[in-house]
């Protein structure tokens, strides 16, 4: 890496995983399992006792969590010790993408991860929403960083992970599409490229750098999905477990619900209070500078608060 360490940069951020383990860990079994969280629950415990159910969508939650039930027991903290784990290792994210934040904000914001109301609240859950947050923020840092293999491995375990994945790549998707019809378009006074420019980088070398890039992460791609989403072959079923989160989220569109937009709103104020104020203060100083990457995380914050807002299904 280009940019300089900090001093006890690795301790630091091993104080920060700590910070998160006790946040999440302590009484994680304490209360009782609600309904969703039993129902995913029950069936992680049957496949553990070597029955076949029905699985939900959430089949990286039920596979990985059978094992916990049958190599340790089977409690209310075994059912919650996965989303604990995954929301703790959240707080690595920011080093993966240090280059782009600097290693200051990116510490700083270790520790936020570590002490976030909502990710706290939302990792002491049984189900796969922390998981995909988790493994999609890993992806995207590895990509980032051209570890291509690494990238292929947790966008596979992403898509185990249930309905919410769906909502996150709708968002960046969307996200996208925006920050494209925003670019402005080439004029036609620009001059096409010469024959030696074009010759700098032919077609073939493109097309062999893209199919490099895309067996790179296709493969573990493919290969996680086969063996995580299958249990390493013994919950054949868990792919289609998988497959069914689509309609499972488009589901989520149309179905009742007790939250209004303004008790959504509200909730969201009540637990990301500390979120919204630095993000206020990054914004008025981004727009400040016109800052293009500001620019670009407003236009991502708004479509995810909309989103958030207006999607209707409560419980995965």
């Amino acid at each position: 890496m280009n940019s300089p360490h900090l001093k006890n940069e690795g301790w630091l951020y091993g104080l920060a995983f700590l910070i998160a383990i006790a946040l999440r860990f302590i009484q994680l079994g304490a209360a009782p399992l609600t309904d969703s969280e039993a129902t995913l629950a029950l069936q992680a415990l049957h496949l553990a006792q070597g029955q076949s159910p029905l699985l939900a969508p959430q089949t990286a939650y039920i596979l990985f969590t059978s094992l916990f039930f049958a190599i340790l027991e089977s409690t209310n903290f075994m059912a919650r010790i996965l989303p604990a784990l995954a929301g703790s290792a959240l707080v690595f994210v920011p080093y993966v993408f240090r280059e782009k934040l600097k290693p200051r904000p990116a510490l700083i914001l270790a520790f936020l991860f570590a002490i976030d109301p909502g990710l706290v609240a939302l990792s002491r859950l049984s189900g796969g929403t922390i998981l995909a947050v988790t493994f999609l923020l890993f992806a995207w840092g590895m990509w980032t960083n051209r570890h291509l293999t690494a990238a292929g491995i947790f966008l596979g375990l992403a898509l185990l992970s249930g309905p919410s994945i769906w909502s996150g790549f709708l968002i960046l998707g969307l996200t996208w599409l925006f920050l494209r019809g925003m670019n402005p378009k080439p004029t036609a006074d620009q001059q096409p490229l010469t024959d030696d420019q074009q010759s700098e980088q032919p077609d073939s070398i493109v097309n062999r750098k893209s199919e490099i890039v895309n067996r790179n992460i296709l493969i573990p791609l493919i290969t996680t999905l086969l063996l995580a989403g299958t249990l390493f072959f013994t919950a054949p079923n868990g792919l289609s477990a998988a497959l069914a989160s689509i309609p499972a989220y488009l589901k989520g569109w149309v179905s009742p619900s007790t939250m209004t937009t303004g008790r959504t709103l509200l909730t969201f104020a009540a637990y990301e209070g500390l979120g919204i104020a630095l993000a206020i203060f990054s914004l008025i100083r981004g727009f400040r500078t016109n800052s293009k990457r500001i620019l670009r995380l407003s236009l991502w914050l708004v479509v995810a608060l909309l989103l958030a807002t207006f999607y209707r299904q409560t419980n995965e």
